[in-house]
């Protein structure tokens, strides 16, 4: 395999694989801001601390389109083991 080979290899990552990898980096970003924040002692905005944004944005801004994921595969018919999950 040459490098030409190699640099086209990498340039084909599959979109979904980039997304896990995005979001498993954003997850750990959020943890880390989360404990930070934590050590921060901030007072409360309304009824959710502020320590614990990150980790809501995060679920959030993942836990979305997987449920909508799940829901399509539901619609095809595709029952797998993330819809017994």
């Amino acid at each position: 395999m040459d490098k030409q080979d190699a640099t086209n290899q990498r340039q084909t990552l599959p979109s979904a694989s980039f997304w896990h990898l995005a979001l498993a980096c954003t997850g750990g970003v959020a943890v880390l801001a989360h404990f930070a924040l934590r050590a921060a002692d901030l007072a409360p905005l309304g009824a959710v601390a502020v320590a614990d944004m990150p980790l809501l944005f995060v679920v959030g801004l993942g836990g979305g389109p997987l449920v909508l994921q799940i829901l399509w595969r539901l619609l095809r018919g595709d029952f797998g083991a993330d819809l017994l999950a």
